[in-house]
C-alpha cells in the first residue's frame, strides 16, 4: 500500500505520521502546499535526518486550498506520481497532515487483505445524522466562493 499525505500546516504531526507509516507502506508521498516553503524545507530535512528517503518522498508542486478543486488536483497528481515512480502496490490511502492512524497498520493491512479487490471511499461526514452542507464551490486563486449557498446538495443522489 502507498500513502499520499496532503500537508498544509502541521509539520510535527507529519513527522509522527511518517514514523508510524513508513514500516508498513511501500512508499509515502507527502505533498506540501507551495504556499509553505519553510514547511517544505523543514520536512525535507527531517526525512533526511531520519534516513527515510528510500520510502518517503516530499514534494511541493501545487497551491492547495482545502475544499477547492486544487485539492483534487493535488490528489490526482500524487496518484499519478506514485503510479509512475513506485511499483508493486495495491492500495492508495489518502491522508492529511492532521490524520493519525489509531488502529495498528497491521490491522489495516489485514482488513485490506480480507477485502482485496474492494474500493473504499468516504465523502462528507462520518456521522449518519450530519446534514453537512454540500455547496457548489468555485475556486479562484487562493479563494473559494460558494455559488448559490442557499442550495445544499444531497449527500447521495436520489
Amino acid at each position: 500500500m502507498v500513502f499520499f499525505v496532503l500537508a498544509y500546516g502541521y509539520p510535527d504531526n507529519v513527522g509522527r505520521l511518517l514514523q508510524r507509516l513508513h514500516g508498513m507502506a511501500e512508499h509515502v508521498l507527502v505533498h506540501v502546499d507551495t504556499k509553505r516553503p519553510e514547511y517544505l524545507r523543514r520536512l525535507e530535512e527531517w526525512v533526511a535526518v531520519q534516513g527515510l528517503q528510500s520510502r518517503v518522498t516530499v514534494l511541493s508542486k501545487w497551491r492547495v486550498n482545502r475544499g477547492g478543486v486544487s485539492t483534487l488536483t493535488a490528489w490526482l497528481g500524487g496518484l499519478a506520481w506514485l503510479l509512475e515512480n513506485v511499483s508493486a502496490w495495491d492500495y492508495f490511502i489518502n491522508l492529511n497532515d492532521s490524520d493519525y492512524p489509531v488502529a495498528s497498520l497491521e490491522s489495516l493491512g489485514n482488513f485490506l487483505w480480507l477485502n482485496r479487490g474492494g474500493n473504499f471511499i468516504n465523502v462528507g461526514s462520518a456521522y449518519k445524522d450530519c446534514d453537512c452542507g454540500r455547496y457548489l464551490v468555485y475556486e479562484c486563486g487562493d479563494e473559494l466562493y460558494s455559488i448559490a449557498p442557499e442550495i445544499q446538495y444531497p449527500r447521495r443522489p436520489q
